[in-house]
């Protein structure tokens, strides 16, 4: 249940129960006493429930607004990834790489760093105001991100260039899969966040246009 419609229910609950307990109680509503106390409260009552009510609408303008800023945000930033993530061949690259180190078993390809995630990382307090439709897409694609970008720390590390050939060229297999599969998350994120802004003007492109990405829908 969210929180509007709890607190909706709760108030209604209330209120009913405040009615419930007039009606038991016998009062002279000839009385202008009476009535003018009735009166009073009556207004005090509806001033209460306008109050909640604007302040509620309210807040859930800021949070719509404020999750569309985060969603356009993070779709800049992953639609970045997606492009720089993408392999025109893994199955390609990982044959080269089996290919240089039957050659020459010292071989080390060089590993560029991933940047950070410095949008999402700025903002991750904000990630519960993601629609749900979305929060499960961009969840995955930065989690996998992460591992990537430890993984290619590791590959980096001097102390990686001393195991033999053979492990070396597994661990450069795991590496190019992870890629692809972190560029494949990235896509689908973006897909899933274009799609939730119902707006085409993005600086994403869809990928079933010809923007390298192939299709994927």
């Amino acid at each position: 249940m969210s929180r509007r419609a709890f607190l909706v229910l709760a108030f209604l609950s209330v209120f009913g129960l405040v009615l419930a307990l007039w009606a038991r109680i016998e009062l002279d509503w000839a009385n202008a006493r009476v009535q003018g106390t009735a009166l009073a409260g009556t207004f005090i009552a509806l001033g209460w429930v306008a109050t909640f009510f604007f302040r509620e609408f309210s807040a859930s303008i800021e949070r719509r607004l404020r999750s569309s800023d985060i969603q356009r945000a993070l779709l800049a930033e992953i639609a970045d990834y997606a492009e720089t993530l993408e392999l025109s061949d893994a199955e390609g690259m990982k044959d080269d790489l089996a290919r240089e180190i039957a050659a020459n078993p010292a071989f080390r390809p060089y590993f560029f760093r991933v940047s950070a995630p410095v949008i999402f990382e700025a903002n991750d307090e904000a990630v519960p105001l993601l629609p749900e439709e979305v929060i499960d897409d961009v969840i995955a694609f930065y989690s996998t991100l992460s591992d990537l970008r430890s993984m290619i720390e590791d590959l980096r590390d001097p102390a990686f260039g001393l195991l033999d050939g053979a492990r070396r060229l597994r661990s450069y297999r795991d590496y190019v899969d992870l890629m692809a599969n972190t560029a494949r998350l990235a896509r689908d994120a973006a897909v899933r966040l274009d799609d939730s802004l119902a707006d085409r003007v993005t600086a994403y492109t869809r990928p079933d246009a010809t923007n390298g990405f192939g299709g994927v829908r």
